[in-house]
Order: C-alpha cells, then structure tokens, then sequence
C-alpha cells in the first residue's frame, strides 16, 4: 500500500482483538498484510490514532515579548517597526501587528502620513 494511508476501522478492530489474544505487532501486521510501523502506531496511539495534532505556530514570540509588545501598542506612539527596533525582537513588523490584532480589542492601523505642503506652486489668475 501506498505511504500515509491509515487502517481502517475494520483494520483497526482486527489489530486490537489480535493484540488481546497476545499476539506480536510483527505478527499481527503480517496476518493483515500491513507493514508493522502501522500497527506499532495503531497500538500505541490507541484512539488518538490517525488523527492529526494541531502544531503550536510561530515560537519565536515568548509570553514577555507578547506582554512587552502589547504594552507598547496600547501607547498608541510606536509603528510595528519602531515596536520590533526597541524590543531587539526576532520578527517581522508584519508578526508585530498580528499580535497587536489578535488581542481583539486593539487593532493596529497604519499611520496616516501627514498631507504635503507645497510652498511655490501658488497659481495667478488672471
């Protein structure tokens, strides 16, 4: 069989009544005509087995950056760069605002330039 392909529940209720009656994984797998890892797997993850675990995302940020960064945003005073450049963090300005977002009650909006002043292009009229 191909890789990644779990048992199926008929499969699985075969390992686990074969394994009550003390038979080896090595046995088990070759009286199912399956590879002994996957009943390693079976067996040993019992009913967690072939469900997908969630990954824990990005670790870079620690709960005191978090804290540091949230402190730095309720100001109001500091852009995602300036926040990254005083904390000396390991991410991007990009992260920083994700973080600032996820809160719920802050959300970070970039800064509104302040229009340009043109001095000299005053026009006559005649």
């Amino acid at each position: 069989m191909p890789r990644n392909t779990f048992l199926t529940e008929a499969e699985r209720k075969i390992v686990l009544k074969l394994k009550d009656c003390a038979l080896s994984n090595r046995e088990i797998a070759r009286r199912i005509g399956r590879s002994a890892t996957v009943v390693n797997n079976c067996v040993n993850k019992g009913e967690n087995y072939g469900v997908k675990l969630k990954t824990t995302g990005n670790t870079k940020l620690t709960n005191r950056d978090r804290n540091r960064i949230l402190e730095l945003g309720r100001k109001g005073k500091h852009s995602a760069a300036e926040i990254v450049a005083e904390l000396s963090l390991p991410v991007t300005k990009h992260r920083v605002v994700e973080v600032l977002n996820e809160t719920g009650y802050m959300k970070n909006t970039k800064r509104v330039k302040k229009p340009l002043h043109h001095q000299g292009s005053s026009s006559n009229k005649d």
